[in-house]
């Protein structure tokens, strides 16, 4: 019977059967570098195999983490977008956190393997209080525009069973006066806000994500449409989304916020400057902050300088090689696969023992091909 045993003999087979014609290959599995993508300046926490379980498991915080290879062409693509994730998310991180783990990194691998991962990028959520080695909670997420993955952990977080007092309620006040408002809020509360919104919005839970730090200061709720107590505040349907500080007389007061003509009208920020304008002014929250709210509008606006200078210079790059569509798309795709050619024979092949039968002869066919590309 056919076999190989390829901790022996895989290095000769690469040599052989990849030779010359693969001199990018060679030289990145004779490098072995590794590139992490991220640091702590990104504001998401680099994880590996020796602190990943003490990290994320039993933790009394949620977790984002991406599972990515430093190889990977659409890895390096996704990274700037998950830098912005991190970045919008930054002041939830009392209630979740930003992380990633290069799979491609020393004993990263097994520890990836573990979390069933197939493909790169690839995101998961861990629920808080995962208990230590349960993979089967960690919940797939698709890593695409950063707006629709912040959309999906606000959905992940509400589904989340178990929350402390203090953990944002998602949950419409609909069915209630403001006398009972008022009886739900801890007595250290200084500001009570609610946001009147349509059932399927998302500002008022992206927003008391935002302010989570100071929850116990300050209580956001929110109330929809398809229920009563907005009526109360005298505002139509075409007024929503509306921002109200419900006073210590159980009167609602709304907060303006400015608006303009445009379509595509960023609430979000609207609400979250009307609501640090109120604070400053009226002083009722201790130890507030505003530097790390402005730092993040500091580290966007730096991420989109960024991105647009790396646009720049690839745009020169292909001016100056006068290179068509078909062309690069052939060159990132080569690029891609001596990258995963190196993966594969470095850490996924050595770690089966001996191939024989069908698979041995697939295997051989394979390596024809490679050496004809």
């Amino acid at each position: 019977m056919k076999s190989l045993f390829i901790n022996k003999y895989i290095n000769i087979l690469i040599l052989a059967l990849i030779g010359n014609c693969q001199q990018a290959l060679l030289a990145a599995l004779s490098s072995g570098n590794i590139v992490s993508f991220y640091n702590a300046n990104d504001k998401i926490v680099v994880l590996t195999s020796q602190n990943f379980s003490s990290t994320v498991y039993q933790s009394k915080i949620a977790w984002l983490i991406e599972f990515y290879a430093s190889w990977c062409g659409h890895c390096q693509s996704y990274a700037n977008t998950y830098r912005e994730i991190a970045i919008d998310t930054w002041t939830w991180k009392t209630i979740i956190r930003i992380a990633a783990i290069n799979c491609y990194a020393g004993d990263n691998n097994a520890l990836c393997r573990q979390h069933s991962i197939r493909g790169y990028p690839a995101l998961r959520f861990i629920p808080p209080e995962t208990i230590l080695g349960n993979t089967s909670k960690a919940i797939e997420i698709s890593a695409t525009d950063a707006n629709v993955v912040k959309k999906r952990l606000i959905k992940e977080l509400d589904n989340i069973p178990k929350k402390n007092k203090l953990w944002p309620q998602f949950t419409p006040v609909n069915r209630i006066t403001l006398e009972e408002l008022y009886a739900r809020i801890p007595s250290t509360v200084k500001i009570l806000l609610v946001i009147a919104e349509k059932r399927n919005d998302f500002i008022g839970r992206h927003i008391m994500l935002d302010f989570s730090k100071y929850r116990d200061q300050l209580a956001i709720f929110r109330t929809t449409t398809d229920g009563k107590l907005w009526r109360k505040f005298n505002v139509s349907i075409t007024d929503v989304p509306a921002l109200f500080v419900i006073l210590r007389n159980r009167t609602a007061q709304r907060i303006n916020i400015e608006r303009n003509s445009s379509n595509n009208i960023d609430y979000h920020d609207l609400f979250n400057n009307a609501i640090r304008s109120y604070i400053q002014q009226t002083k009722y929250i201790k130890n507030f902050d505003d530097r790390e709210f402005e730092e993040i509008i500091l580290s966007k606006n730096a991420l989109k300088n960024a991105e647009m200078q790396q646009k720049l210079v690839q745009k020169k790059n292909v001016t100056d090689e006068i290179l068509d569509k078909n062309t690069i798309y052939r060159k990132v795709n080569m690029v891609d696969l001596e990258l995963a050619l190196s993966y594969m024979f470095r850490e996924e092949v050595p770690q089966i023992k001996e191939i024989y039968g069908e698979a041995y002869d697939a295997l051989v066919q394979w390596l024809t091909v490679l050496t004809k590309v």
